[in-house]
């Protein structure tokens, strides 16, 4: 706001301007009313209560920081959202990876169950070769309790895995 002086009246004049358009606008606060001008030369005269104009500037200041704040908080949401995305994108890596560890351990046990029936079975045959060559000079007894022995673990894999 720039202060003038009126020269003829001798009283205090302050520059208001209200700029919207090409032409030159203005007005000019006397006293407790605004004088508003339209044009380089022609003037419009409208008496407003400055009491009003001070209370709209105010309501103006308070809706710009009402602004600020609400760009405050949208800024703040958003990296809030953008901080909830990576969690969220990082709990779907895990749990990718934990599905993956699983099938891992699923195939490791399938795999151990297979050579475990497969080496039972071995077992079997070797034990029952030998239970039934026992009586023809096999120094050892072993081939039952190893026939047996065969037996349990090839339940064990097929009734607990």
């Amino acid at each position: 706001m720039s202060t003038f002086y009126a020269f003829n009246r001798g009283m205090k004049i302050e520059f208001f301007n209200t700029a919207r358009d090409d032409r030159p606008r203005g007005g000019f606060i006397v006293g407790d009313s605004l004088i508003y001008m339209i044009g380089e030369k022609s003037f419009h005269m409208a008496l407003f209560n400055l009491d009003k104009v001070k209370q709209l500037e105010l309501q103006s200041e308070l809706f710009s920081r009402k602004i600020i704040n609400l760009e405050e908080q949208n800024t703040l949401l958003r990296e809030q959202i953008g901080a909830e995305q990576k969690a969220f994108q990082q709990l779907q890596l895990l749990s990718e990876e934990k599905s993956n560890i699983s099938q891992d351990a699923i195939d490791r046990l399938h795999t151990f169950r297979r050579k475990g029936i497969f080496y039972s079975a071995l077992l079997g045959l070797v034990g029952g070769a030998l239970w039934i060559r026992e009586g023809d000079g096999v120094p050892l007894q072993i081939g039952k309790p190893l026939a047996i022995a065969a037996g349990a673990v090839y339940l064990s894999f097929n009734i607990f895995n």
